[in-house]
């Protein structure tokens, strides 16, 4: 067998040589061992004839997995969720429709910058809305009373002597003269 399958024989020779080398240098694992043995013994050309005459299939030996260290069992990582802070909670900015409303809520008078100030409530534009009038309305002053018996013709006329507005029970009041019929004549 040698003679005819020398590639095959050469073969063997070094994997035998090999498997020698490898059990110097340390034990290959048990299950390989005998078998790479056998092969080897059974490919060498002083095999006894017998074992050269009937050919057999020895199998490939398939080299040995060197195993790889495993590593160290590690605990699975326990994840805890964090606990998201809240954004900080921000007060609402009131809003008021009127000056009425700030009245009413006890906030008046408003001042730029505080909650609630804007320029729609700042009538004079002045940085205060809301204000609270600290002089009393004005008082309507009257011309002194015509003598009775004054008749105005149209309220051009009443205005040109500062009688107007005349109201009713005023001297020179007549409904003629109030269009809307509210007690006041040549208003506005």
């Amino acid at each position: 067998w040698a003679v005819r399958h020398p590639v095959w024989t050469s073969a063997a020779a070094v994997f035998a040589l090999l498997i020698g080398v490898g059990a110097v240098a340390g034990d290959p694992p048990a299950q390989e061992a005998p078998r790479l043995a056998d092969a080897a013994v059974a490919a060498s050309p002083t095999a006894s004839p017998t074992a050269a005459s009937t050919p057999s299939a020895t199998p490939s030996p398939t080299p040995a997995a060197t195993p790889s260290p495993t590593p160290a069992a590690t605990t699975p990582k326990v994840v805890v969720p964090r606990k998201v802070a809240a954004p900080p909670k921000v007060p609402a900015v009131p809003y008021y429709a009127n000056c009425a409303a700030v009245r009413a809520a006890g906030k008046a008078p408003l001042h730029r910058g505080q909650p609630g100030y804007r320029s729609g409530l700042d009538g004079d534009a002045d940085g205060v809305a809301c204000e609270v009038a600290t002089a009393a309305p004005p008082v309507r002053t009257t011309p002194p009373a015509p003598p009775a018996g004054v008749y105005y013709a149209n309220c051009a006329a009443a205005r040109a002597a500062g009688a107007a507005p005349l109201y009713r029970g005023d001297p020179g009041y007549r409904s003629g003269l109030d269009r809307d019929g509210d007690g006041a004549a040549c208003e506005g």
